[in-house]
């Protein structure tokens, strides 16, 4: 992931409330950087806390996201180990400004 300065982040914060309450309705979702519908969540997980995990938030439109600190996992929402997420995009990370 790399940094890209975005006065946007905000609506990036509120595309992932949307996705975390809703999961399994990612994909419906409008990304907040270029309108299209192509989000993924996704959260790593450590084999000894599987309740807990780092959110991955991406479009795989614009290849976009926002970074995020450990949380628990929603219901329905997709988890992967540490191997797994070598395969997420190297996405541009969206920060706050």
């Amino acid at each position: 992931m790399t940094g890209a300065a975005d006065g946007a982040y905000a609506l990036w914060e509120a595309e992932y409330d949307k996705a975390y309450d809703n999961p399994s309705a990612v994909h419906t979702q409008a990304c907040a950087g270029c309108g299209e519908r192509c989000l993924h969540l996704m959260f790593v997980v450590d084999a000894g806390q599987p309740e807990k995990g780092r959110p991955l938030f991406w479009c795989s439109n614009c290849n976009r996201g926002i970074f995020l600190c450990r949380t628990d996992i929603p219901e329905g929402a997709e988890r992967i180990s540490k191997e797994q997420a070598d395969d997420v995009p190297n996405y541009q990370v969206v920060i706050p400004t």
